[in-house]
Formats: C-alpha cells, sequence, structure tokens
C-alpha cells in the first residue's frame, strides 16, 4: 500500500484550465499508468476511466474546452485517491477526538485542524465551501451558491446525479438534496463568512462537520453526466 501511495504521487498533475495534457498520446500514457493503480477504490477508478474517455472522445470531436474539463476532472480524481490512501495509510495523523471516522477525506483536510485549534467558525465555514469546491471539481463549472446548484444538480439537465432519476423515489432524493445543498449555502456558509460573531461550541462545531462530510459524501458518490 505505501509503494502504490508513492507511486501515486509521482503521477500526480496539476490542474490547468489552459492546457492539461499536450496531446492526446501524453494524456493516454498517463491514463495507462494511472488506471490500475486505481484499482483499491473502485469508484475513484471508474470515474477516472469515464473522464479520461470523455477526455479523448471531446477531443477528437474538436470539442477543445470540454476535453480539458475532463482531463482536469481526471486530474482531480487522482488528487482524491491519493488523500484518501493517505488517511487510510496514517500519513496524516488524525487524532482522536470522537468523531473523526465520520469525518469525509476532504473535511478532515480542510477543517479538523482549525477544529482541533479551537478555530469553530473557520472550521465550519470551510467545511461548506470545501463541499462546494468538490462540486466544481467533478462537474468543471465555475458557478457558486444556487446557481452552482441549479446548473448540476437540476432533475431537467444534471451534471451531478445524485440517485436513480427515473424513479419518483429518486427524483425526491435529487431535488430534496438540491434543498439541501443550498440551504447548508444559504444558512451556514454566507452567515459564518459575513460576522465573525458565532455561537458555535465544540459539539455543535462538530456536528457541522459531519453534516458536511455527508454532503460531500453524496457528491463523491453520485455520478456524472
Amino acid at each position: 500500500m505505501g509503494n502504490l501511495l508513492e507511486e501515486l504521487e509521482q503521477l500526480k498533475r496539476e490542474r490547468n484550465e489552459e492546457e492539461p495534457f499536450p496531446s492526446l498520446p501524453e494524456l493516454e500514457k498517463w491514463s495507462d499508468a494511472v488506471e490500475p493503480l486505481l484499482s483499491f477504490d473502485r469508484a475513484y477508478q471508474r470515474e477516472f476511466s469515464n473522464a479520461v474517455r470523455s477526455a479523448v472522445t471531446t477531443h477528437r470531436l474538436s470539442f477543445v474546452a470540454g476535453s480539458f474539463s475532463n482531463m482536469n476532472q481526471a486530474i482531480g480524481v487522482v488528487s482524491r485517491a491519493i488523500k484518501a490512501l493517505e488517511l487510510q495509510q496514517g500519513a496524516h495523523q488524525v487524532p482522536n477526538v470522537g468523531l473523526e471516522h465520520l469525518l469525509h477525506p476532504v473535511i478532515v483536510e480542510k477543517c479538523l485542524e482549525l477544529y482541533l485549534r479551537g478555530h469553530l467558525r473557520e472550521a465550519v465555514l470551510n467545511s461548506v465551501v470545501a463541499v462546494f469546491d468538490l462540486i466544481r471539481e467533478r462537474t468543471g463549472s465555475e458557478a457558486d451558491g444556487d446557481r452552482l446548484i441549479g446548473s448540476t444538480m437540476s432533475i431537467e439537465s444534471p451534471k451531478l446525479v445524485l440517485s436513480e432519476i427515473d424513479s419518483e423515489s429518486g427524483r425526491n432524493d435529487q431535488k430534496g438534496f438540491m434543498q439541501i445543498f443550498k440551504g447548508a449555502y444559504q444558512g451556514i456558509r454566507n452567515p459564518k463568512s459575513h460576522t465573525l460573531a458565532h455561537d458555535l461550541d465544540e459539539l455543535k462545531a462538530g456536528q457541522y462537520l459531519v453534516f458536511a462530510s455527508l454532503l460531500a459524501r453524496r457528491i463523491e458518490q453520485a455520478s456524472i453526466l
């Protein structure tokens, strides 16, 4: 497992909106090296494979912007897989504070240290920001707030599918979580970003982090269209 993390770190690339890869052969060579290493988590491997396949297809159709977006999505999958491996192997030591096993890796990375240092407002604010960053990473959207959720999760033309939206139950799940994501932005992110005053204690802040972890998990497990 240690060698796996090292190999993935060596293959890690930085997102680049202009030209993530100079040519398709370089993308395909990189993909051939990365994809087998992601077999430790089939969800990451499947998302990576789909992103690369879409990048190749859109590039051959001369849809360069779409191809670059898919390339960056593949790069993002590798970054998230590395974070997950680091947590599994204890590369980032997570102190035992009673809730760490409930936290999504993104929330651990962006918020747990702030929480442990007593910066409760910043930890809670960052948790929602991290969730919306994850949505943008997975979809390639640059929107924020209501516009981001509406453009990525709408029943009519979703980019992120949280449920099987061809069933009434799935549509209800999709619609319900659309409102939850919008509510998190309006009810948590906005108030915490507009004032330093807060009513948080360790228990309440910890509950916010667990809630944000649920949202991050739903985004990570969602299908991309």
